[in-house]
């Protein structure tokens, strides 16, 4: 299924040995350092170590030393000071203690450290250079101590070494799912580096309801009817300006956006949030990513966040009091990290449920860094199959019907040979046609053919271009592969070539194409006088060509006798030795 976004805290005392974009605390089990152990006797600079209890409560341990636990109950007393009872104190310091936090800011040099207990060592992960490690994500941690090197919400520990997809970048470096992150409270615009990368669309020249479209070098950016754009109010209206929502009406309300180029990112001010709307992001007509509103309020509603009663009441209105302050406004990234997508639905889950205001739409094909405090990266497609989970009967196995085509690409993903024509669908031309050139073959018997037969082409009619469908090539026995099949310079479908299957026809030692020239040696030279009613190809004039003709030129002595003697097949000879 798809995978709706799990919210939880970013901030800058949470970066070693957590999980960003993602869970805060790795379980122990799961963090538990797979190789030797990794200890630099010091937990480099003191730097926070990040749990959670069973409870869901995270917990952030400043300055300690897992080497250097101290006495008497020193871990049991720094926890204690978090307003943890005894009972979540005991859990905790049981956690710190089974877990691998002791660790660094550089890889360790022991030979098979695993820092971030993912199975893949440290130098590795590091790129070959201890002093300069890699940090792929950008977010601070380097890979050898971050479980999920690419931000995807993926562990670096079920990704792996390989790569499923065969793009060239390893599984466990490529952010396969989108990454979405909130910015400050109060901030209404995107704050992504240049303006030269991205297009904002801000509706101030829009009203009403009917559909419009925005041009920017190029690209288009169609918005479809069943919105309405309206004057800033309590509800919306970044910096007192008008802002989008959806047309009333007695079904489900929803607008599309439609952009001509394939983008990367998405931004948004969400407006007078509530639970009840949600976004759809497509490629081509198929399901990329979806994230429910409900995600979203619950995130700024929750504890994990700083500052949350900021988040509530619109920042920039000034018409009331209230500045309706029962519900969040914040400003949205959805960062597609290496996808893309080409339409957004904005919709309304139901009828009686409250619109969806936004503002300030923010569209760029340059892949974004990502900023902003972080949420669980959704991976909607967890085998890498183009088939988004909620839709994929086996969200674990990109090719269920082992067909050698990906589910998403699949019409059939239960059946390998949809049309029945003997040739798997991932090798088929077309899985809907069991005879795709039309030369009477199908196409599983033209890839792999029975009785020891020639090969063709299941997508050329004539695969070998010599004017003989493949279909004929196979009752005559020739290769539909090969123009000439027996080399002997005419081709097979040249009605000069009695046997197009055999070399030298009438077996005298001189090859059927030469013979029809009258060229016995091959030389190019015309090698006979033809005699009365004779030709360059039929020599002696008694209607045999010389190709079938054992005895070219009518003399005693047959055309391989005089080869071997040196004479001249094509000229009368009297007496030989």
């Amino acid at each position: 299924m798809t995978k709706f976004i799990a919210l939880k805290k970013l901030t800058i005392q949470t970066v070693i040995g957590i999980l960003l974009a993602g869970s805060l605390a790795v379980p122990a089990s799961a963090k538990k350092s797979g190789g030797n152990s990794c200890s630099n006797n010091g937990h480099g600079n003191n730097a926070p170590i990040t749990i959670t209890l069973k409870s869901g409560r995270d917990v952030v341990l400043e300055k300690f030393d897992p080497s250097n636990p101290g006495n008497g109950g020193f871990l049991e007393r720094e926890l204690s000071k978090l307003g943890l009872n005894s009972s979540q104190v005991s859990e905790a310091a049981q956690l710190i203690s089974q877990g691998d936090f002791d660790f660094e800011i550089s890889p360790s040099k022991k030979k098979g450290c695993d820092t971030d207990g993912d199975g893949i060592d440290d130098k590795t992960e590091a790129g070959g250079d201890l002093k300069n490690p890699v940090d792929t994500d950008g977010d601070g941690i380097p890979d050898f101590a971050d479980p999920d090197s690419d931000n995807d919400g993926k562990l670096d520990s079920l990704e792996g070494t390989g790569d499923n997809n065969n793009n060239g970048i390893l599984d466990r470096l490529e952010a396969n799912g989108i990454t979405v992150s909130v910015e400050a409270p109060g901030v209404l615009t995107s704050q992504l580096p240049s303006t030269e990368d991205y297009f904002v669309v801000d509706f101030n020249d829009q009203s009403g309801t009917e559909s419009f479209s925005k041009t920017n070098i190029g690209t288009d950016y169609e918005y479809s009817s069943d919105l309405e754009v309206v004057n800033a109010d309590e509800w919306g209206g970044a910096d007192g300006t008008k802002y989008i929502t959806q047309a009333r009406s007695n079904n489900i309300r929803s607008y599309t956006v439609k952009v001509s180029q394939n983008q990367k990112y998405f931004g948004f001010w969400w407006s007078a949030g509530d639970p009840y709307n949600q976004i759809t992001f497509k490629k081509n007509g198929n399901e990329i990513a979806i994230f429910k509103t409900q995600d979203l309020v619950d995130f700024i509603k929750s504890s994990n966040v700083d500052n949350t009663e900021d988040y509530y009441g619109n920042p920039s209105y000034n018409g009331s009091s209230t500045y309706h302050e029962g519900e969040p406004f914040s400003y949205v990234n959805v960062f597609f990290n290496d996808q893309e997508y080409d339409e957004i639905v904005v919709a309304t889950l139901n009828k009686d449920s409250a619109a969806f205001e936004s503002d300030n739409h923010t569209f760029s094909a340059v892949k974004q860094n990502i900023r902003g405090t972080v949420l669980q990266g959704v991976t909607p497609d967890a085998d890498y199959d183009g088939l988004i989970d909620s839709l994929d009967p086996d969200p674990n196995n990109p090719d269920i019907d082992e067909d050698g085509l990906l589910d998403g690409n699949d019409q059939y993903p239960n059946d390998p040979d949809s049309d029945n024509d003997g040739l798997i669908d991932g090798l088929d031309p077309d899985p809907n046609t069991s005879d795709f050139d039309g030369d009477g073959i199908k196409d599983g018997d033209e890839v792999n053919p029975p009785d020891g037969r020639f090969p063709s082409d299941p997508t050329e009619a004539d695969s070998d271009g010599d004017g003989l469908d493949d279909a004929e090539e196979i009752s005559w026995g020739t290769d539909p592969n090969k123009a000439d099949t027996d080399d002997d310079g005419l081709e097979d479908n040249d009605s000069r070539d009695p046997d197009p299957t055999k070399y030298d026809t009438d077996g005298d030692g001189i090859n059927d194409g030469d013979e029809e020239n009258g060229d016995y040696n091959g030389d190019g030279d015309f090698d006979g006088v033809p005699l009365d009613g004779g030709s360059s190809s039929d020599i002696d004039g008694d209607g045999i060509d010389n190709n079938e003709d054992p005895n070219s030129d009518g003399d005693p002595f047959p055309d391989a006798q005089e080869i071997e003697k040196g004479t001249n097949p094509y000229e009368v000879d009297l007496y030989s030795d």
